[in-house]
């Protein structure tokens, strides 16, 4: 989350992924994917198995409405553990 919106005077909200509608939900999905997935370690994980682990993980997801919304995973420690075992066994 960049500090400019944060200073710009927008809150972040913290709320579990399970509790967003369907196209937050795929919001986040396509967030997370871009921050980690060019050239990171999470690249090879496919949008429907980050899907299907924020689902069964139900992270809290910090978001700054506005022009272009920000995600980030705010508590997710599970999810990172369970995307690390998905990277060592495919």
């Amino acid at each position: 989350m960049s500090t400019s919106s944060v200073l710009a005077g927008q809150r972040p909200a913290t709320k579990r992924f399970l509790t967003l509608s369907p196209a937050a939900q795929q919001a986040v999905v396509q967030a997370l994917r871009e921050q980690f997935s060019p050239q990171g370690m999470f690249s090879p994980v496919p949008a429907a198995e980050w899907l299907r682990l924020l689902r069964l993980t139900d992270p809290l997801i910090q978001s700054v409405q506005g022009p272009c919304p920000e995600y980030r995973v705010a508590e997710g420690r599970l999810l990172w553990e369970l995307l690390g075992h998905y990277l060592d066994v495919t």
